[in-house]
């Protein structure tokens, strides 16, 4: 059995009621001649008392850490028998985590019990001292640690009674039961009466002592909760399970065998019930119909604590931290959860340990420390601020484990929560190159996300706030699986109907896109055309990047939905600087990629394809190049503002290597035809060398976070120093190192290469179908992009050439002959290799969703 030191005296009479409880389950449990290692430290009541009164608690801890200090190295847990006293909880735990020895909080276990006991009690009304009652706002002490959990308090309803109620416990039944007098009895029975009349589904006797004076029958069928007793119970239960007893001494030995181990902090235990590391295992109801104490909703550990495992959630403000840098960090983060719910429902501790190890799994990876980081970026590139989180970069296998053996328990019974948990595996998965695992999460996310798209939000009653922002949540988790199947193609059978699959389906709004009389404003969806169609009378509704970013993950050739008065504009400059640059940025660097994704296999240069003649290529050669170095203006621009690099996603490294390819291959075409010997470095602006280098840098970066970037970024590596000369680079070598050939895929459902296949008959106008009758200029935005559409250009504070700006650039390309390229054609793995493995391109654009 498991051994409990018990502090006790406040008052004697409850003191030998936990004694006598604690032995009645455990011979219950065990036998007969069964008890319970217990150690019993009776404080001086009177003393304990002039402490609380005048609001010494320090003086009224350091009563109870004596004996802590000499008993934790001999006992496995730490009870306080009473409720006044766990005013000094979070004050004690200096000494009893010291000695890896957990504190079991009265709050949480009464919590417990009435979860699974009384699912339907949410309301309950509290007597006891005024301490008790009044202090609310110390989040480790009774009434707060209750209202986390989930319930509303009701106290006595003016100071006169709140007043009368504390001289009845203190002058009476502190004394003991034998002091009450029965006026005393009838003023609580009273006072519970009214708290009934209030709306209190059940009265929490507020003292331990309280249970000697008010008893069931005084309220009749409205239960009377008595926290001693409860407490007790599971405490007994606690002490009888062996196999956590014999798990826990095994813990303890092993760390008292490292001198260096760190010890237990406050958070490791969370003043919460249990020790017990799986989150799965849910409260029991015993034979005897005692609640078996399990583990708190969610627990928190330090690293390097005893009996941690690399699954253990960490400290709160360590969640708080990573839950920041998984949401401005990820693209769909905002598809998933409203942010400001997720970080409220993480402090009162109601999100599912599942779903907190998989958004946790996905935030480890960017504490990895960057393999790479160009000194010509600064320390800027990436967050200093990482760097205090390392300890737990090596968690998050171990988090998304234990995540995947719950959630996918759960999977034929979706909720919104398991959903934005399988959408998290998947992106984990993608993340560390495990392929075929985040596809599996991407099916049955996407299964899961269709039974929402249903939900119909437009009907004529009212719905609150808190239900509308539901339906929302489960609309954007729709899109966030949406388009991780429609952009890897990945189950093809749906992707070929993407546009069927999502027609009619509320498209993302902004966080203040809901109004307080439970109306939803300023929403819309597309229709089986993909127009978007607005759901209300309002005319044009304003931007939403993430609306956006749906739109155009629906169709490739996004000319029209970039032009729209809805798109967001990039701005320029220092201007709009704000939490979603990142994710602005990701908008734009998509439509130039999509551009440029659509127009290669149109380009023999680009698609490795013999036979494409005529004017179109050429034309075509000029669009994408534009699209190429308007890209390369969108990571100057953000490099220039100084921003973190970690915080831009993997599809904007995906486009980063596309676009620097492009240029790289139409300098390597021109150096053939113009027969260049050597690098053609000297024959070669500035501003462009400067384009492929930032290029470059920032995949040397995100390669750390995004595992597929890796064979990119060695492929660009090596294109450029073969076609450029060795670059003035440092840790940028490339010498010796084990390449894999880059392959970009023109084939499949996102090309317009001719193929049977619904997608591309169906909503690609490409100018290599005979029905089609556009030019190449009719593929491309008038603008040519970001400055244009936003109104501004670029600022020259960046100690580059004139020649940088993009339109000049374009123009240097032109003059210098960079697009005369005629029918020209590269031999397959030349340089880099156009005709693309399928599953590089399905893989890595998974991470669009």
């Amino acid at each position: 059995m498991r051994t409990l030191l018990l502090l006790g005296g406040m008052t004697p009479d409850v003191t030998a009621l936990y004694y006598n409880i604690i032995n009645k389950v455990v011979r219950l449990k065990l036998g007969d001649r069964a008890s319970a290692p217990l150690y019993l430290y009776s404080a001086n009541l009177e003393e304990m008392i002039q402490h609380a009164m005048k609001g010494d608690w320090d003086e009224f801890a350091k009563v109870y850490k004596k004996p802590i200090r000499s008993l934790s190295d001999r006992v496995d847990g730490i009870a306080i028998c009473a409720i006044l006293a766990h005013k000094v909880a979070k004050k004690l735990f200096d000494d009893s985590s010291s000695a890896h020895v957990p504190l079991f909080h009265i709050a949480d276990c009464l919590a417990l019990h009435i979860t699974n006991n009384h699912p339907s009690t949410k309301k309950l009304g509290l007597l006891g001292p005024k301490i008790s009652m009044l202090d609310s706002d110390d989040p480790d002490f009774f009434v707060a640690k209750l209202r986390k959990a989930g319930f509303e308090i009701l106290i006595p309803e003016t100071p006169a009674d709140i007043e009368e109620v504390n001289r009845g416990m203190l002058q009476e039944v502190a004394k003991g039961v034998a002091s009450v007098t029965d006026s005393t009895r009838k003023m609580f029975i009273q006072r519970a009466k009214k708290l009934i009349e209030r709306g209190a589904q059940g009265i929490i006797l507020g003292s331990t002592d309280l249970g000697f004076v008010l008893r069931q029958e005084d309220v009749g069928d409205i239960p009377l909760f008595e926290p001693a007793a409860i407490h007790a119970q599971e405490l007994g239960i606690w002490i009888s399970d062996r196999r956590r007893l014999a798990a826990r001494r095994e813990s303890v030995r092993a760390e008292q065998s490292r001198p260096e181990a760190a010890p237990v902090t406050p958070e490791s235990t969370e003043l919460n019930v249990g020790t017990v590391r799986s989150p799965s295992e849910a409260p029991r109801i015993s034979s005897i119909g005692f609640v078996d104490v399990g583990p708190s909703r969610t627990e928190h550990v330090a690293p390097g604590s005893a009996g941690t495992n690399l699954d253990d959630l960490p400290p709160r403000a360590i969640g708080l931290a990573m839950l920041d840098i998984y949401f401005e960090r990820l693209y769909n983060a905002t598809l998933l959860f409203n942010r400001t719910q997720l970080f409220e429902s993480y402090l009162d501790g109601s999100l599912p340990p599942y779903l907190l190890r998989s958004i946790f799994a996905l935030s480890s990876l960017f504490l990895r420390k960057p393999r790479h980081q160009p000194p010509r970026l600064g320390t800027h590139a990436v967050s200093p601020e990482l760097a205090a989180f390392a300890t737990y970069a090596s968690y998050g296998d171990a988090w998304v484990e234990a995540a995947r053996r719950e959630a996918w328990l759960l999977t034929d019974r979706p909720t919104v929560q398991v959903v934005q948990a399988l959408s998290c595996l998947n992106l984990y998965w993608f993340a560390t190159r495990d392929l075929d695992r985040a596809r599996i999460n991407a099916v049955m996310a996407y299964a899961s996300a269709t039974t929402f798209r249903s939900l119909n939000i437009s009907d004529n009653g009212k719905r609150t706030k808190d239900e509308l922002q539901l339906v929302e949540r489960k609309h954007g988790c729709f899109w966030a699986c949406w388009s991780t199947m429609c952009i890897s193609s990945f189950p093809e059978a749906y992707a070929k109907n993407a546009w069927e699959e999502a027609c009619n389906v509320p498209l993302p709004v902004a966080s203040d896109g809901f109004v307080s009389d439970g109306n939803v404003a300023r929403q819309y969806h597309m229709t089986a055309e993909w127009k978007p169609e607005a759901l209300n009378e309002e005319p044009n509704p304003p931007s939403s990047i993430m609306a956006e970013h749906m739109k155009l993950m629906g169709v490739c050739l996004a000319k029209d939905i970039y032009e729209s008065s809805q798109f967001p504009p990039y701005v320029t400059g220092n201007e709009g600087t704000g939490r979603d640059i990142a994710r602005l940025l990701g908008l734009h660097s998509l439509y130039h990629l999509c551009q440029i994704v659509l127009l290669c296999p149109l380009v023999s240069l680009f698609s490795g394809r013999r036979g494409i003649t005529g004017e179109g290529p050429q034309n075509h050669a000029q669009t994408i190049t534009k699209h190429a170095i308007h890209h390369g203006h969108l990571i100057r621009d953000y490099i220039a503002r100084k921003q973190d690099i970690s915080k831009l996603s993997s599809h904007v490294g995906f486009a980063s290597f596309v676009s620097t390819s492009i240029i790289l291959t139409l300098l390597r075409s021109r150096a053939r035809r113009h027969h260049h010997d050597g690098n053609t470095r000297d024959h070669v602006s500035h501003a462009l060398v400067t384009l492929i280098q930032d290029n470059i840098d920032i995949l040397s970066i995100l390669q750390t976070f995004w595992e597929h970037l890796e064979p990119m970024t060695r492929s660009l590596q090596r294109a450029a120093d073969q076609i450029l000369g060795s670059f003035d680079r440092v840790g940028h070598s490339v010498i010796g190192t084990e390449s894999r050939a880059i392959e970009v895929p023109m084939t499949g459902v996102n090309s317009p290469a001719r193929e049977e296949d619904v997608i591309t008959t169906t909503y690609i106008e490409s100018p290599e179908y005979p029905n089609a009758q556009h030019s190449a200029s009719s593929y491309t935005n008038a603008h040519f992009g970001v400055t244009d559409s936003a109104g501004g250009y670029m600022t020259q504070d960046l100690d580059e050439t004139p020649d940088w700006h993009h339109n000049n650039l374009f123009e240097w390309c032109q003059t210098e002959g960079l697009l005369d390229i005629g029918n020209d054609f590269l031999d397959i793995g030349a340089l880099v290799d156009w005709n693309m493995d399928l599953d590089l391109l399905t893989g890595f654009s998974s991470q669009m969703a």
